[in-house]
């Protein structure tokens, strides 16, 4: 069959969809043939290429945020028999439209939920061609069954849905992490580490850092890695300051995928912190946990199904900094317990979340299309 990939973000890009629709591309393409259409990045910026795979970089005169407007692709994607969206994709979504003979999937991959004036137009957007999408998919992909039972399916209603859980590839594994890379980011002996993994521009304001830094006042001995980049940072970087929190918080910028199992084997506990649901899975949980390191995650559908709570991390309140603080200091001062806890979340995603697994599923979804 003839693939195509529609997706607002790729690689290197942070963020799930971006990686998801990669990992989708590359099985998908030992069987299929698979074009990726998404927008045109920095001329300067390194894409992210699959062998076998092509990927058409489009341009487009209005941008914003991640909405872009691609009035061509209509007449670029009316000859494949697949047509793959990765929701939500604004500027696009509300225009895909299938032939006859063509089959839309949609991968569901978050509410929307901006703010402020962008909320205007996202928030009846949404519901609008949601209602549209509907009607013209033959099956939607959601991640998990919590999120599908508490949001897909009382915004969608009665629709076919697949479950279909994100991976984690076999580079991300248990281990010491690389000599000199506690030295370089400051850590002192005796200190333990907490880590945060995430996008810190405006599209990802719900990863919630600021809920995280205010639970961390409390914490003594501890240093938290914040790992990403975007234009938020600043705005973080100051409530450090005001909080008097320097000597707790060291911002380690972007980090290249290759260097990222690194950061979670340096970690004692991985913390997401994520305020709302467009926070619908959490790929960066299972990141952590193929690395031995149990989470502290926020009460959301989606993340908390990653999480067997007291078994491979602990589940907070959502927004609630005490209970944030008070899951990390649980976990913080009982090295056995967070020992076993890392143990079992590995064997966790040993059993359901590797690539290999889920490549699996995603090939006999494509089949019985």
């Amino acid at each position: 069959m003839k693939i195509a990939q529609v997706v607002c973000v790729w690689p290197p890009y942070g963020g799930g969809m971006g990686r998801v629709a990669f990992e989708y591309s590359k099985i998908l393409s030992t069987e299929h043939q698979v074009t990726v259409f998404t927008p045109s990045y920095s001329p300067s910026q390194t894409v992210s290429e699959i062998a076998g795979v092509e990927i058409k970089h489009l341009k487009s005169a209005i941008k914003y945020g991640n909405a872009v407007w691609l009035p061509q692709l209509p007449g670029l994607i009316k000859d494949f028999d697949v047509i793959h969206l990765h929701y939500p994709f604004f500027g696009v979504h509300e225009f895909i439209r299938p032939r006859p003979r063509q089959k839309l999937i949609v991968n569901y991959h978050m509410r929307p939920q901006a703010r402020g004036l962008a909320s205007l137009i996202s928030s009846p957007d949404s519901r609008w061609s949601e209602k549209l999408l509907v009607k013209r998919a033959s099956t939607w992909i959601v991640s998990s069954h919590d999120f599908a039972d508490v949001i897909v399916r009382p915004r969608l209603g009665n629709i076919k849905i697949n479950i279909l859980p994100f991976g984690v590839d076999v580079n991300f594994l248990p281990g010491q992490a690389k000599k000199g890379i506690k030295d370089n980011l400051g850590i002192r002996e005796g200190e333990k580490v907490i880590l945060f993994v995430g996008g810190l521009d405006s599209q990802h304001y719900f990863k919630g850092l600021p809920v995280l830094l205010r639970a961390l006042s409390g914490l003594e001995k501890v240093k938290l890695i914040v790992v990403g980049e975007g234009n938020l940072r600043p705005k973080y970087e100051l409530q450090v300051s005001q909080s008097e929190l320097n000597n707790k918080v060291i911002f380690a910028g972007a980090v290249t995928r290759s260097n990222l199992p690194d950061y979670y084997r340096l970690a004692d506990i991985f913390v997401l912190s994520s305020i709302n649901s467009a926070e619908a899975f959490g790929l960066v949980i299972l990141e952590a946990a193929a690395c031995g390191v149990p989470a502290v995650v926020t009460d959301l559908p989606g993340p908390r199904s990653l999480v067997k709570d007291g078994q491979t991390g602990l589940v907070a309140r959502i927004g609630d900094a005490s209970s944030l603080a008070d899951k990390i200091s649980a976990l913080l001062k009982d090295d056995s317990l967070r020992e076993k806890m890392g143990r079992s979340a590995h064997e966790l995603v040993e059993q359901n979340y590797r690539w290999s697994t889920i490549g699996s599923q995603l090939l006999k979804l494509y089949q019985e299309l």
